[in-house]
Parts: structure tokens; C-alpha cells; sequence
């Protein structure tokens, strides 16, 4: 039976991942939807069985007819407005709005994606993070609540990411591979400092295989922070330096007292989610990666993806 699967933020990085899993399926038609075709780094028009649609997160119902027609919907699109108030209408209720629009007998499930940045210890929603985070976060947050909420919950399995890697000449980069390099000069200072918690990380490629897999074949239970194991931020801060170029011969830790010595050294106005992030700096979760599925992982180590990010400098496309 043919299957239709609709991915928004088509035109990012982990869409283009994304795109890459599904074209690997038989008997699915692909619905990417972005707001401007011409930012895919790839031609579409190439593939048969790939459909494009103009997409507004403020208006669904432009999409309402298509949306009604589709097996599986991978939203991926977000708006990083900071005004709380825009971002909360955008990120939780017109996905809400295009969930209900996809809400027909055809629909098998939806695949979600939020931001490990809401969770706390043993991946429990952060009150704080939906009562004065930034206005990205607060939205993600109360979000999440009306989706776990909502009677259509049962068929949304919300994916929340970590440190994303990812990008090449045939897939935009994510923010951070891009920064990585971008900002180098400054590891001839960072290098000598390191704060005390650890995070996990997960590739675009390899974020891409689980989302696809869960759409398809469903999952065994709702929530799944997606990531590698556990990594100190020094160590990795160590290796990032090394493979710059930089020797590091010793780190010092900073404390939440340190980080606010420097940020009044620097005249750095922090709101209340950066105090609290300070004060409580825990990114570390139960987390599951490709293996967990039985899949490998194609990227499952820093030096990995700090490789994979290197060929932006060898392309031109990151400087």
C-alpha cells in the first residue's frame, strides 16, 4: 500500500537527512514542505515520488488538503521567535492546529520534534523552563503539555535532540558543526576552561534514521531523547581544541560563581532561564541512539562528527 508521509522544515538539516531515509522505502510518497524551494541544497525534482508544498507555520490551512491524504507527518519546522508570546502561538498553537488537520482514518502517526532543553533529571519536564524560559523554549514546553494533552497524543511520538551535528555541501549545517569552525579563533582561549556537566550529541544522519524508523514502524512508547552517551564537556572541549590544532596543557573549571564573575567582567546581562541554566547545568538524560533500534550509528563519536564538519572547510561552505 502506497503511504504518504508529510515533512515540515523541509529545507533543513535534519529534513534533508530525513529525505535521504525515506527515498531508501518502497512505496512511500514524500510531501516536503518549506517555505522556499530553492533553499535545498539538493534538486527534488529529481525524485519521482517527491512532492513539494509551499508551507507558512502561521497558516496550516493552506497545507489542510494534502495533510488530510497523509499517513505519516514528520514536523520538524519550528519558529525561534523570541518573543514569547509569537513563539507560543507559532510552536504550540498552529502545530496543534495542523495536527488536527492531519486528523483523518488515514493517519497512522505523527513524529514530533522538540528540545531536550525542556527536560531536566530522568527527562522530567522542566516547570521552570515553561514558566520563564526564552521565548523558543517556554513555547516548546507548553507545547509538549497540549500534545501530551491532546486526544490525538496516543499517535504522536515527540522526539526531543540534543547537541545536533551535521551539514555538508548537500545538507545545510546545523548550528553547531557550523560554529564549531566559525569560531575557532576563540579555542585559543576556551581551551584552557571547561564547565562541569556533561552532554550528549547526535549527528543529523543518524537523528534522521531513528525519526524515520519510529514514523513507519511506530514505537513502544511516546517520548525519546535522542542522543549519544553521556560526554564531559571537557573532554570534548580537549579534543575540539586538539583537532584545531590547539595543544591544551591544562583546564580550569567554571563554576556558576566563575560564570558570573565573567559574565559581570563582560557586562553580560543574563534573564532569568540563563541564571537558572547556570545555576543547574544538567544536560545529561536517558538517552537512546540508532543501536537502540537495531541500527549503527554513523557517527558515534566526536572525532566523527568533527570530521564530518571538516568538509566544510574543504568545500568553501563554512568558514
Amino acid at each position: 500500500m502506497l503511504r504518504r508521509v508529510f515533512v515540515t522544515g523541509a529545507t533543513g538539516c535534519i529534513a534533508h537527512y530525513v529525505l535521504e531515509e525515506l527515498l531508501k522505502e518502497p512505496l512511500i510518497e514524500i510531501h516536503l514542505a518549506a517555505r522556499k524551494k530553492e533553499r535545498f541544497k539538493i534538486d527534488i525534482d529529481q525524485y519521482e515520488t517527491v512532492y513539494f508544498h509551499e508551507y507558512n507555520m502561521e497558516d496550516p490551512q493552506l497545507n489542510k488538503d494534502i495533510l488530510s491524504k497523509c499517513h505519516v507527518i514528520i514536523h520538524i519546522a519550528t519558529s525561534w521567535r523570541y518573543r514569547a508570546s509569537q513563539a507560543i502561538f507559532m510552536n504550540r498553537d498552529k502545530t496543534i492546529e495542523m495536527f488536527e488537520l492531519a486528523d483523518t482514518p488515514l493517519l497512522e502517526r505523527i513524529v514530533y520534534f522538540s528540545t531536550a532543553s525542556i527536560l531536566g533529571r530522568e527527562n522530567i519536564p522542566l516547570k521552570e523552563a515553561r514558566e520563564f524560559g526564552t521565548g523558543y523554549i517556554k513555547s516548546k514546553a507548553q507545547a509538549y503539555e497540549a500534545i501530551r494533552n491532546h486526544s490525538l497524543s496516543n499517535k504522536i511520538i515527540t522526539l526531543f535532540p540534543t547537541v545536533v551535528f551535521g551539514g555538508d555541501s548537500t545538507h545545510p549545517y546545523s548550528h553547531i558543526s557550523e560554529g564549531v569552525f566559525e569560531n575557532k579563533s576563540k579555542l585559543a582561549f576556551l581551551r584552557f576552561l571547561y564547565p562541569k556537566f556533561s552532554f550528549h550529541f547526535l549527528h543529523g544522519r543518524d537523528i534522521a534514521k531513528i525519526a524515520v524508523h519510529l514514523a513507519l514502524n511506530g514505537a513502544e512508547k511516546y517520548d525519546y531523547v535522542i542522543g549519544q552517551p553521556a560526554m564531559k564537556a571537557k573532554l570534548a572541549l580537549k579534543k575540539i581544541a586538539e583537532y584545531m590544532n590547539y595543544r591544551v596543557w591544562f583546564q580550569m573549571p567554571i563554576s556558576s560563581n566563575f560564570a558570573h564573575f565573567l559574565c559581570k567582567l563582560f557586562h553580560v546581562k543574563l534573564d532569568k532561564w540563563a541564571e537558572y541554566m547556570i545555576e543547574n547545568p544538567n544536560f545529561e538524560y536517558n538517552v537512546v541512539r540508532p543501536e537502540d533500534f537495531g541500527m549503527p550509528s554513523s557517527f558515534p563519536s566526536i572525532e566523527s562528527v568533527l570530521e564530518d564538519a571538516k568538509r566544510g572547510l574543504e568545500d568553501g561552505k563554512v568558514n
